[in-house]
Parts: structure tokens; sequence; C-alpha cells
């Protein structure tokens, strides 16, 4: 047993004496690469979705229910990667529960690809163990193991946590800016400054007279997407995306200064 296993288990939150050297839990292994994933299907305890891709890079996130909205697209493949890279430390033979196996610390992730009805991958996440790790299962009534791979932070997100903060998204190119009726093309680095633009947060739907979408500052379109900029709340703005559903508060400076050009 190697010197950083055996600090491993000596840390690891079970009792040493649960840990043995049995067969290790087999996982199975997702070498599906990006282009075949369909879906990834996800079950906290109290919040289940799927992150659907279509077509290929463009994620959304659809709950069983609530909102479907555009998916954050760099944490889904950042999830593909760490399920790819799974990999056990340790056997804990015995209580699942104490793992987090069976209780509100659960994730079960099911991933999905084309030309297969059944599930590629499919894995339950429990409470982390030392670092990175986590306690896990190849399915609810396997053995547990610890084990290093997927990021504990994207496993624990809820679908309102998945949806995307980016607002200009898919071909962020020919970028137009209007603060009356007539769009002109921004200049190169506004251009750049509103497609890098991200919300600060989610926002519930609000009166027009509240988020001064009857009166915008500044409208923006790209090739692809195009997006409403409303009143100043403190140092933010409202923000509509086309298409997508709710208001998103943003940053004020960049959509200020897209505002000022665009009415020069």
């Amino acid at each position: 047993m190697g010197r950083s296993r055996q600090a491993l288990l000596k840390l690891a939150p079970l009792p040493l004496a649960a840990l043995c050297a049995c067969a290790r839990p087999s996982f199975p292994a997702l070498n599906a690469p990006d282009d075949t994933v369909q879906s990834i299907s996800i079950e906290h305890a109290a919040d289940s979705f799927v992150l659907v891709q279509s077509p290929l890079g463009r994620w959304r996130v659809d709950p069983l229910k609530g909102v479907i909205d555009e998916a954050d697209a760099v944490g889904a493949e950042r999830l593909l990667s760490g399920l790819r890279a799974l990999r056990v430390d340790a056997d804990v033979p015995g209580d699942a529960a104490a793992a987090g196996l069976s209780g509100a610390d659960a994730v079960s992730v099911a991933v999905f690809v084309s030309g297969r009805n059944d599930a590629a991958f499919t894995a339950r996440f429990g409470r982390r163990a030392l670092g990175g790790a986590l306690y896990a299962a190849a399915r609810a009534d396997a053995p547990t193991a610890i084990v290093e791979g997927p990021d504990p932070a994207l496993l624990s997100r809820s679908a309102s946590d998945w949806r995307e903060l980016r607002l200009l998204t898919g071909d962020c190119t020919r970028v137009e800016v209007a603060a009356s009726r007539r769009f002109r093309a921004a200049s190169p680095a506004t251009a750049a400054a509103l497609c890098a633009a991200r919300a600060a947060r989610l926002a519930v739907d609000s009166p027009p007279e509240v988020t001064g979408m009857s009166r915008p500052s500044l409208r923006v379109r790209t090739r692809t997407s195009s997006l409403t900029v409303g009143a100043r709340l403190d140092g933010e703005r409202w923000i509509r995306v086309d298409g997508r559903p709710g208001l998103f508060l943003a940053p004020a400076e960049v959509f200020e200064t897209a505002a000022a050009e665009a009415a020069r």
C-alpha cells in the first residue's frame, strides 16, 4: 500500500476498521466521445433534472419540474471529463448511509449516448472524503468506495445552478447595438466585452415599470442571440435574453459603455 493511500485511509471519516483490501468495486468506464453523449441525468434527494446536449457543444437543463433553460456548457464538459477520469482510491464495505449514499447527500448520475437505450455510465455519489474525493457506488446496491475524478461542486449543483449565466451564447459574431431603433456594428472592444458578459444572478420576472424593459436603454444582437437591457439596480442592470425564461441581473458597466457607443 503506497504512502498516499495510507494517508487517505487514515484521514477518511469512516472507521479504519471498515476499510478492506477486498476486490475493488467496479464502475463502468465512460469512454464515449463528446459528440455521442446525448444527456446526463442527475438525481438529488429533492431535485432531479437532465442536461441535454443538442447540437454538439450546446446544452440545456431540462428539469422534470420547473424552468427549461440553456445550461453551462463548460461545466457539463468538465463533469463529463471528471466522470471519464473516475478512479477508485479505497474500498469501504459496510454502511452506505454513513457514506451518504442513501440519504440527502446522495447524487445519482447516468450518462446516455447515441445508439444505446440503456445508460453508458451510472454511479451514485455520497459525502466528500479527503480532498476532492467522494464516497461512491456504481449503483444503489453496489459496494462502496472512495473515488476521485468528478468535481464535488459540480455534482452538488441544483437545476437552477446549472443555468447558463453567459448572456450571449452560441455564435457571438457580428455584434450589433442599438440605443434607439437603429442597430449599428459594435466596436471590436465593445463586442468582445458583450460576448464575455455574464449575469451576476438570476432574477424573478418583474413588471416592466420596475425593470425598465418598457423603455430599454440598449438592445444587443448577434448571429444567434439577442438581449434587452433595462433599468439600473444599484451597480447592475436588468437583462432579458430573447428565448430564455425569466430575467437576469448583470454588472452594469459593459452595457452602459455599449449604450454610450450606440448613441453617438
